[in-house]
Parts: C-alpha cells; sequence; structure tokens
C-alpha cells in the first residue's frame, strides 16, 4: 500500500517533507521554491563570518546542520531565525518540516499557522499546511489549503492535484478525476483516482501515514546516535 501511494502522482513535484506515503505526492517544496542555493552556495554564505549573520546566513547554517545530522543545532538556528527575522518564510517550512519528522503532528502545524500569520497568501505554506490537514484527517481543511493555494498560484500543478487528491479521499470521485485531468494525461488520472478508490478508509491510511512518521522519526534518531558516536571516535 506504501508504494502504491508513492507512485500514486506521476506529476514530477519537489518535496519539502522527506517523509514517505501521502509526502511524496502532495508536499510543496518550500526551500527550493523560496531559494535558489545549492549546496556551494550554501557553504559560502555560511563561511561569511566576518559580517553580522543575516537571514540568509542563519538560513544557510541550518540546512547544512540538518543534512549533517546535527538536527538539534539546526532547530536552535531556525528558532534564533524565527525570532530575529520573523517574516522569513522559509523558516517556518524547514522547523515544521523537522517536527513531523519527529512525529510532532500539532506542533508542525503550529509552525506553519505562525508562518502564515506573517505571510497568509504565501501557497508554500498553504499547501504544506493543507499535508498536515490531510494526516489529521481533515479533508475538508485540505481542500480549502490545496486550494488558496491554487488560487494564488494558478499554474502550480502540485497545488491542483493535492486539491484533486482530496476530493478523492473525500469520495468526490468526479470532481478529483477532473482536476486530475488539468494536470495529467487521461490514463494517468484514471490510474491515480482508481488508486484512492482502493486504499480502503481514512483510518487505514492514516495508520500507515503515523506508521511511516514513526518509522523515519527513528531512523532518523539512530542516524543521529551514529554520527555522534562518530565523533566521539574521532577526537
Amino acid at each position: 500500500m506504501i508504494q502504491l501511494l508513492v507512485n500514486l502522482s506521476k506529476v514530477a513535484l519537489r518535496t519539502c517533507f522527506p517523509i514517505p506515503v501521502i509526502f511524496a505526492l502532495t508536499f510543496g517544496g518550500c526551500a527550493t521554491f523560496h531559494s535558489s542555493f545549492d549546496r556551494e552556495d550554501l557553504l559560502e554564505i555560511a563561511s561569511d563570518v566576518d559580517q553580522p549573520p543575516t537571514a540568509k546566513t542563519l538560513y544557510a547554517m541550518s540546512r547544512i546542520l540538518m543534512s549533517q545530522g546535527r538536527e538539534d543545532q539546526g532547530e536552535s538556528v531556525l528558532l534564533k531565525l524565527i525570532a530575529e527575522y520573523p517574516r522569513f518564510i522559509p523558516a517556518y517550512c524547514d522547523l515544521a518540516e523537522y517536527r513531523l519528522r519527529q512525529g510532532r503532528f500539532d506542533d508542525a502545524v503550529e509552525e506553519l499557522s505562525k508562518g502564515l500569520r506573517m505571510a497568509p497568501e504565501d501557497p508554500i505554506l498553504l499547501n504544506n499546511a493543507g499535508v498536515c490537514s490531510l494526516l489529521r484527517g481533515d479533508c475538508e481543511a485540505a481542500l480549502s489549503n490545496f486550494s488558496m493555494a491554487a488560487e494564488v498560484m494558478p499554474r502550480e500543478e502540485r497545488y491542483r492535484a493535492n486539491m484533486a487528491l482530496a476530493l478523492g479521499m473525500m469520495g468526490r470521485y468526479d470532481e478529483s478525476l477532473k482536476l486530475y485531468k488539468e494536470v495529467l494525461p487521461a490514463k494517468d488520472a484514471a490510474h491515480n483516482l482508481n488508486v484512492i478508490r482502493n486504499m480502503g478508509t481514512w483510518n487505514t491510511i492514516l495508520s500507515h501515514l503515523e506508521r511511516g512518521v514513526r518509522t523515519l522519526a527513528a531512523g532518523a534518531e539512530a542516524e543521529q546516535e551514529r554520527t555522534e558516536g562518530t565523533e566521539d571516535i574521532s577526537q
């Protein structure tokens, strides 16, 4: 079931929350959308120690720390970034991503809500909030968030694909298929809808999602312990 869900959407999606199942389908790429930094750019910005840390410098540092498995430190930098530059929207997305990797759904929603108070029409935040609503089993709220994101950025196909997913989850299959056909070939649109029809009850779907998140959280913790052990040996 999990692999089937991951392959549901054949639209090329950028993913912000690297969590299996539904995130591979729906979560908008907040970091790649808001920032064009590659790893070399991040390292160059973070190495500029002669200047007081700007929002971009702090963001670069948080991304590097997270990529190295030093998530506690990355989290601290993100919190500092939000405190000092509350209108720097990518920080809210990254912190919400981290909260989801920890399995802290409510905290992830809170971080996105804080971001939306600063930028109520940001399509990435709206889209990501929609995914959190799906995880909580609130398809109506998810559809509302996806719809607002699509209204702000109508050319972004993944938002309409996410709307189609939410509609399908609600049993509104005709509307779901119509939206899927706007972003996918007819054959792929029919395939997606068929998968949704056969996924079972929402409680079953949600159990798969939560299990996937718990597995990832455990994996992240094990990786952090492995990294810390390597550092101890090298000292």
